[in-house]
């Protein structure tokens, strides 16, 4: 399948689990693909096996938490392999479990930059050039936990 050949897609939270599953199927499928997470071995490891199949991909090393870090790696994506075509907006983390009342300012502002103001740095940072190219897409994984929330 080549329905992808030649397109850039970025994913964030690229290092395991859904967003290294995307990435790889996307590569196969002829994608030029950036991935972004926290852990540079991890993302050294899945390009790696990206690469090992025949596929093309690079990393970039950043908490999507931080806008300056998560735009310098859109940034550094594109140099490589040109404008954004595809946004696959992955990156989550689950927070702690604890009563709400309990619940640490600190780990709550976290979870919201990684898992919502995350994605709408992202989709701000690619869309203007995508309706320009009147081409692209973006994708944005949720959690179960909005569905079941906690609280005690």
């Amino acid at each position: 399948m080549t329905e992808f050949k030649g397109r850039h897609i970025l994913v964030t939270g690229a290092s395991t689990g859904i967003g290294r599953a995307t990435a790889r199927m996307l590569a196969r499928r002829g994608a030029r693909v950036s991935l972004v997470a926290r852990s540079e071995q991890t993302l050294s490891d899945a390009v790696a096996e990206i690469t090992g199949e025949g596929g093309c991909a690079a990393y970039g090393v950043a908490d999507v938490g931080d806008k300056a870090a998560l735009i310098r790696v859109f940034d550094e994506a594109e140099g490589a392999f040109g404008p954004v075509e595809g946004l696959f907006a992955n990156a989550g983390t689950g927070g702690s479990f604890a009563a709400f009342s309990d619940y640490d300012d600190d780990v709550f502002d976290a979870v919201l930059r990684t898992n919502l103001t995350s994605a709408f740095w992202a989709m701000k940072r690619v869309l203007p050039g995508m309706i320009e190219r009147k081409r692209g897409s973006i994708v944005v994984t949720g959690s179960l936990a909005s569905e079941r929330p906690v609280l005690w």
